[in-house]
């Protein structure tokens, strides 16, 4: 799993592979594509506060409520002590796990949200969430 989130990509790449990842799954024309990139230009409400769900020694699972938007979120992107750090999504598209990080020791996480143009969020309320020992 270590692979997943390093080396960490910057947020145009990480908003790259999350709208990639989007048009994979929803499939819509590129043509329809095309039209609400252009016409979309207001970005996502801020997710919830991140609020924990499962943690190991090297990894934290948490969720965050939802953010909304005009035309639909496509992903959400976690900051750990103000640094993106991926997250790999957990089956649910507002859960997600941050791995490699050491263990009993406290993280600062933060969440943004893209949509399918790309338009990212303000960041979500902060959290302190900590691994096991």
């Amino acid at each position: 799993m270590r692979a997943l989130i390093a080396p960490r990509p910057g947020p145009a790449a990480i908003v790259a592979s999350l709208c990639a990842a989007a048009l994979l799954v929803a499939a819509p024309s590129s043509a329809a594509v095309s039209a609400v990139a252009a016409a979309d230009t207001q970005p996502p409400t801020a997710p919830g506060r991140p609020a924990p769900v499962s943690a190991t020694s090297t990894s934290i699972t948490f969720e965050v409520a939802p953010a909304t938007d005009n035309v639909g979120v496509v992903g959400y992107l976690a900051y750990r002590n103000g640094t993106p750090s991926g997250g790999i999504p957990t089956g649910a598209p507002n859960v997600l796990t941050v791995v490699s990080l050491s263990p009993n020791t406290y993280y600062f996480f933060t969440v943004t949200a893209w949509d399918q143009a790309g338009n990212q969020s303000q960041q979500s309320q902060g959290a302190w969430l900590s691994t096991t020992p």
